[in-house]
């Protein structure tokens, strides 16, 4: 047993050499190691450093992030008064915990939520997943959809249905509405109405045909939301969720089971 201790004692030792410190450039016995090393004293430093490094990356990432956010409403140009307070109250939530927003339009969406009284819960964890928005007064599960998931249609899509079903287990009468980013950031005063509009649409259906979304409606799906959402860029865009319901109706209609 002795034998195999001063062994391995042997071995470690033959594997000490002198090795820079990656961060104060002196040489100390280290290790022939593929890593960088750091001496004693450097370590715990260069931990506190590369920590403090992540953290100001984030913060300025954040900040830039919510400055876009704030930019876009004004090309839009809404009274930005009407944003301040919820604008603030963004940048305190994204600066408490980087994680809760991973884009502008996100931002945006969560400033108009706000201005429209709506609850919110951003980044909610749901089973494994995590959704943008979590509107319990309004039984929805809202997202953001960049460029993105256009590649991962089938994947959402999945994902989806292991949302509804564990949140409509114990309260029926959830869905996942999901809007495209440009959309936001064309005309973000209209996300309200068209949330709405979309969610009674569906559930029109659910009704009509013993609570499942017709075997059509995946096949229009897309073409069906961008025929609500694009009433929202048009000269009617400022009248109220009846009329954009009413256009809904004449302008798509189901097609036959």
């Amino acid at each position: 047993m002795e034998n195999i201790k001063e062994l391995a004692r042997a071995i470690e030792k033959s594997t000490e050499t002198e090795t820079i410190c990656w961060r104060c450039g002196d040489y100390f016995e280290g290790y022939n190691s593929r890593s960088r090393e750091y001496c004693e004293d450097c370590t715990e430093l260069y931990q506190q450093e590369d920590k403090q490094l992540m953290d100001d990356y984030l913060d300025m990432k954040m900040r830039i992030m919510w400055r876009r956010a704030v930019n876009n409403l004004e090309k839009q140009s809404l009274r930005m008064d009407d944003y301040y307070y919820e604008a603030q109250a963004v940048l305190d939530l994204a600066m408490q915990d980087y994680g809760k927003f991973r884009s502008s339009p996100e931002m945006m969406v969560a400033m108009e939520l706000l201005r429209n009284d709506i609850r919110i819960k951003a980044e909610y964890k749901i089973l494994k997943y995590r959704v943008d928005f979590f509107l319990p007064e309004m039984k929805v599960v809202l997202e953001v959809d960049g460029r993105l998931h256009d590649f991962k249609i089938k994947k959402d899509s999945n994902r989806d249905v292991a949302i509804l079903t564990e949140l409509n287990k114990k309260d029926t009468g959830w869905e996942i509405i999901r809007i495209p980013t440009k959309y936001i950031e064309q005309n973000l005063k209209q996300l309200v109405p068209a949330i709405k509009t979309l969610y009674k649409e569906r559930q029109r259906l659910r009704r009509e045909h013993g609570g499942f979304l017709p075997a059509y409606y995946s096949k229009h799906d897309t073409a069906q939301q961008l025929k609500v959402i694009k009433a929202l860029n048009d000269e009617e865009s400022s009248q109220d969720v009846d009329i954009l319901e009413k256009r809904f109706e004449h302008e798509w209609k189901p097609q036959e089971l």
